[in-house]
């Protein structure tokens, strides 16, 4: 188990992201070890060429059968998500 553990995997993001391939970065609500806070910090300050723009984009209300399931930001390419408790 010693190999399964956090890699970092934000350097080559930004390239998929300006070969315009989708990437969805989620995080759980109540996530202790990859928390959505920490994980939204680096989404944000992630050098591309959508970054200013992501940053301004509104968040939006993720949807699971009608209950919001989590929060939403989308610009471009890169979408993330905050997962929450239903």
């Amino acid at each position: 188990m010693l190999t399964d553990w956090m890699r970092n995997l934000e350097v080559g993001i930004p390239a998929l992201l300006e070969d315009g391939i989708n990437v969805l970065i989620y995080a759980g609500e109540y996530d202790l070890i990859c928390n959505w806070l920490g994980n939204s910090r680096w989404v944000h300050s992630m050098e591309w060429s959508g970054q200013k723009d992501f940053a301004k984009t509104a968040e939006s209300s993720f949807l699971v059968d009608d209950a919001q399931a989590g929060v939403l930001k989308s610009h471009g390419a890169l979408s993330f998500l905050k997962v929450c408790e239903l």
